[in-house]
């Protein structure tokens, strides 16, 4: 006891030296102690490895955190784990790029420590190219996205997806470094998408790459009406409202109302930038006031809009029925032609005298005459007022025994001069010279054109006479770019209505190609309504006009065979007409 109370003070002192030790001791095994980056590993083989990092352990840490950082040190990632190893994946980074690694430990009162050097590497693994994609695309054209990879890398079991909270909406497998999502995918897609490059390891998806992209939608073009134009009028009839523009929209909208705030119709959806409008539902002399509104429905703020104005016409008469032949003149068996100037107006008749109306007969081709004859005809259109009626008077007469002869009169149409032609004109008028002497001789009265005539002027010479028939007879040429490659003969009608003409011209065809030196070249009857009907032989203009291109004069042999053949063809004619006129 007396050596205790002698040492106390010194006693006191060892036992707070043992308790600083003890505290001390204890404070240093709570200390995170020093650890590093072991490797980071990019194989992916086995989805285990995929861009692994390790690092070893820190004593009394409970946490890690793992910082990924480009080259200008701009932080890309953060993770956290309580393990010494994690998949760093979905990186905004692209092959090739160098990546920098920091990891930092944390013990359980969140102090840290840092592992000592920087981990850098460059990316190895494929990914997407996303400089392309940063600024947002377009959803009404292809996307084209490139995948940056390493030449010893190959696509098998590699995907590009497209997807939007979670759902994926396109999956193609990759064939090569560019891969095309469509138009059609893109079109109905509005804000932000996760692109994946996915790879199929061990029967399991797993992410190599991904990305956002934010999808837009595109500027929709002005609209511009195109019928009826602003402040234009309209007639009274039904009519089709159109518009150009409003590109890229996904709907377009129409409303309609007049200048007293009608409304005929609003907001109607409008199908090919086009609406049929029936007039009964519109008054005459009315202003109308139309709008226009191209929307996009992914999002209804992208609009463009459009206002115009139009007014409507009265009511308009439809035009009179007309003629093809003046009254009087007329043989037995001709056709009668009917028509209006009012475009889709149906003709209504009577032959008996009547008043025609919509329940007589209608006009559908030509009316045939055999007897004396009254006609009377009306022109009925929806939307138009009937037609004033038109009444023809047609007294029927046995056919004279005269012929109007139409060499033809193109001076300018030269034939091959190595065989003696010379101009379509001369030789036609040579041809048409033994044609009218055999017509004279079997008692055919023959009227003749003047070689200096213009066609205008031969048709009103023709169109003055009494006759029976009107031959054109003329000499043929191939187009420019077929030059001297045709041949054989052919005779024109004005078309199936006119069936003298095609009696006519089938009993010259026949005649001539007779005597022509190529029976296969038969080139046969046509109708001329094919080509817009023949001038000079329309009802309109001359009496059962006939055209027959005897031969071609820009054929060698052609134009040969008519050289030494004149007298023949032309006396061929004559006797073949003749004998069509019973003489």
């Amino acid at each position: 006891m007396k050596f205790l109370k002698n040492h106390k003070y010194l006693f006191t002192c060892l036992l707070i030296a043992l308790s600083l030790s003890i505290f001390v001791f204890y404070k240093e095994s709570k200390k995170l102690t020093d650890f590093k980056i072991i490797n980071f590993e990019q194989d992916v083989k086995r989805k285990e490895n995929i861009n692994l990092l390790k690092w070893s352990s820190s004593k009394n840490a409970v946490k890690y955190r793992v910082a990924v950082l480009n080259e200008n040190m701009e932080l890309l990632k953060t993770v956290t784990t309580d393990d010494t190893s994690i998949n760093i994946n979905t990186i905004n980074v692209e092959t090739d790029e160098k990546v920098i690694i920091d990891v930092m430990a944390y013990d359980k009162n969140g102090n840290s420590l840092k592992a000592p050097d920087l981990y850098e590497t460059e990316w190895s693994n494929p990914t997407i190219e996303k400089k392309e994609l940063k600024n947002g695309i377009i959803n009404n054209q292809d996307l084209k996205l490139n995948i940056l990879h390493h030449e010893k890398d190959d696509f098998k079991g590699y995907y590009i997806l497209l997807k939007k909270d979670d759902k994926t909406l396109f999956k193609k497998h990759i064939q090569d470094d560019e891969v095309i999502i469509p138009k059609s995918i893109l079109e109905v897609l509005y804000g932000e998408y996760k692109l994946e490059l996915d790879k199929i390891i061990d029967n399991d998806e797993i992410i190599i790459d991904s990305t956002k992209i934010n999808i837009e939608l595109p500027n929709i073009s002005d609209i511009e009406v195109t019928y009826p134009t602003d402040k234009n009028s309209v007639r009274w009839d039904d009519f089709n409202i159109t518009f150009d523009g409003g590109n890229n929209a996904t709907n377009y909208y129409m409303s309609l109302s007049d200048e007293y705030n009608n409304v005929i119709f609003e907001n109607e959806n409008v199908i090919n930038k086009s609406k049929s409008i029936d007039i009964t539902t519109l008054r005459e002399n009315t202003t109308y006031n139309l709008t226009i509104k191209a929307v996009n429905y992914l999002d209804r703020n992208i609009e463009k809009t459009i206002t115009t104005t139009f007014t409507t016409k009265e009511k308009e008469d439809a035009q009179k029925v007309v003629t093809d032949y003046n009254e009087n003149l007329i043989h037995k068996g001709d056709y009668i032609r009917l028509s209006s100037n009012t475009m889709d107006a149906d003709i209504y008749y009577t032959t008996n005298g009547q008043t025609p109306t919509i329940n007589s007969l209608k006009y559908t081709d030509g009316i045939k005459v055999d007897n004396d004859m009254t006609i009377k005809a009306i022109a009925i259109r929806k939307n138009m007022y009937d037609s004033d009626i038109s009444e023809f008077n047609y007294r029927v007469y046995d056919k004279s025994n005269s012929i109007y002869l139409s060499p033809s009169t193109q001076y300018k149409n030269f034939g091959v001069a190595s065989v003696g032609y010379t101009t379509e004109r001369e030789m036609m008028n040579k041809v048409a010279d033994y044609t009218e002497k055999v017509l004279t001789q079997r008692g055919v009265k023959v009227y003749r054109n003047n070689p200096n005539m213009t066609l205008e002027e031969v048709v009103k010479d023709s169109s003055k006479k009494d006759i029976s028939l009107h031959l054109a007879i003329h000499s043929n040429a191939s187009s420019l770019d077929r030059a001297g490659s045709q041949h054989g003969v052919e005779t024109w009608y004005f078309d199936s209505t006119c069936i003298k003409q095609m009696e006519f011209a089938r009993v010259l065809q026949n005649a001539v190609m007779d005597i022509y030196y190529d029976k296969k070249a038969n080139r046969g009857i046509k109708d001329s309504s094919i080509m817009g009907g023949l001038y000079e032989i329309s009802p309109r203009s001359v009496h059962n006009g006939v055209l027959i291109e005897v031969a071609f004069h820009d054929n060698k042999n052609d134009a040969k065979w008519i050289v030494d053949n004149i007298e023949l063809i032309g006396t061929t004619i004559g006797n073949a007409t003749a004998s069509y006129l019973g003489k």
